[in-house]
């Protein structure tokens, strides 16, 4: 995993309440690492722009590597449909320079990108959204569902109900569901 930004990690020394119990020193060689860092680093937006440039945005997340935010973020836009099939991406080098991060984590993202399908590289001329990535996302999104489905079920079973009676109670929640938005 990555780690932590200093500011973060001085932040959650001072809320959890444990400065009483850590040395002193300890404590303030962490202060004057984290002083130069903010606790987040802003980046640009995704978004076409006049002149077609494209950018991330958003922030950094802790516990996650820029390559996989970079990834997360291209396919949060192709499934909502900012990303069209055959639209073209930023080259690797301007949105490296734009990010200011090593190409080689946007040559990552966009390797691992077109590895799983959703993107493709003309020799030359850059990287374009694949015709398909919309099925894939939507693909993936079934997988995550299933696996959100699976936790429940592991969760309602812990409190001793059958599958009869969790299928009951998940009938029970999209019919209210359904009257709430109608």
């Amino acid at each position: 995993g990555s780690y932590p930004c200093p500011t973060a990690a001085l932040a959650l020394v001072l809320i959890s309440g444990n400065i009483k119990k850590i040395d002193w020193k300890i404590f303030i060689l962490l202060l004057i690492w984290a002083i130069p860092f903010p606790i987040f680093i802003q980046i640009p937006q995704f978004g076409a722009y006049e002149d077609s440039i494209m950018l991330l945005s958003g922030f950094y997340a802790i516990g996650l590597w820029i390559y996989e935010q970079i990834k997360k973020q291209i396919k949060s836009k192709i499934s909502l449909g900012s990303l069209k099939p055959n639209e073209s991406l930023p080259s690797i080098r301007d949105l490296a320079t734009k990010l200011i991060i090593n190409p080689n984590t946007v040559a990552r993202a966009y390797r691992e990108l077109e590895k799983e399908g959703f993107i493709y590289t003309r020799k030359g001329k850059g990287c374009y959204v694949s015709d398909n990535s919309y099925s894939l996302i939507k693909k993936e999104c079934a997988k995550i569902l299933d696996q959100i489905f699976d936790e429940a079920i592991e969760e309602a079973k812990k409190f001793n109900h059958d599958l009869d009676e969790i299928k009951k109670l998940f009938e029970q929640r999209l019919d209210f569901i359904k009257k709430e938005n109608n």
